[in-house]
C-alpha cells in the first residue's frame, strides 16, 4: 500500500508516536536543531570503508544539527536503525530509513510533532483521530482516505483496502493530492521526496 500509517499512544514512559513513511531526516528536522542528542545506537552500511556500522564508527554528534549535516554529508550511507535521546525532551528511534518512532516526555510537545508530521490538509482530521482512537493505527493513502486498524499486522494484511474507514472519498479521483509535511522549512513538499530512499 502507498499511504502514510500514524501510531498516537500514551505509556509510562511518555506519548509514543508512530509514522510509517517518513525519512530519518524527515524526523529529524521535527526537533529544535540545538536540541543536545545522544546517538545510543545505529546500525548502517556504506560508512567509509566499514562493511557494516554501528555508532562506534559514527564521529561523536552532540546536536540535532549536527547529526543532519553528517547524514547529509555522508549520502552514500544507508542506514538500517537509529536509536538517539534528544536530551530533556524524548528519544528517536528510525527504521530502514522509512519508519520513525517518537517518544515524547511531554503532551504538549507530542502534539506539536503531530502537526509537524502529517500533511498541512489534513492535520486536523489525523491528529483528532489518532487522539480520539489511542494505540489504533491509522492510515493515508495518496487519494486522502482514512483508515483504522488494530494492529500493525493487520495494516499490513489490508492491501486490499480493508478496515474501519473515516471520511472516504473526500477527495474527487480527478484532484488527488500528495501529503505535504509540516516542517518549518518546508523542504519535503510532496510525497515523491517522502521515503524509501537514501540519505
Amino acid at each position: 500500500m502507498s499511504s502514510f500509517l500514524y501510531l498516537y499512544r500514551p505509556t509510562e514512559r511518555g506519548i509514543e508516536l508512530y509514522v510509517n513513511g517518513m525519512a530519518t531526516l524527515e524526523g529529524l528536522l521535527v526537533w529544535r536543531p540545538w536540541d543536545t542528542i545522544k546517538i545510543t545506537s545505529a546500525a548502517a552500511t556504506g560508512y567509509r570503508h566499514y562493511g557494516f556500522a554501528t555508532e562506534r564508527e559514527f564521529p561523536e554528534l552532540k546536536s540535532v544539527e549536527a547529526l543532519i549535516h553528517f547524514l547529509e554529508e555522508h549520502d552514500d550511507i544507508w542506514l538500517i536503525d537509529l536509536a538517539i535521546e534528544i536530551v530533556g525532551r524524548g528519544t528517536l528511534t528510525t527504521h530502514d530509513d522509512g519508519e520513525c518512532h517518537f517518544t515524547l516526555k511531554h503532551k504538549k510537545d507530542a502534539m506539536a510533532v503531530l502537526k509537524k508530521v502529517t500533511p498541512q490538509r489534513e492535520t486536523d482530521r489525523i491528529v483528532g483521530t489518532v487522539v480520539k482512537y489511542p494505540g489504533t493505527y491509522v492510515s493515508l493513502d495518496a487519494k486522502r482516505r482514512m483508515r483504522t486498524f488494530a494492529s500493525f499486522s493487520d495494516y499490513l494484511a489490508a492491501d486490499d483496502g480493508s478496515g474501519a474507514s473515516f471520511g472516504k472519498a473526500q477527495v474527487p479521483a480527478s484532484q488527488p493530492k500528495s501529503p505535504r509535511m509540516n516542517t518549518n522549512n518546508n523542504r519535503k513538499k510532496d510525497n515523491d521526496e517522502h521515503p524509501k530512499r537514501r540519505i
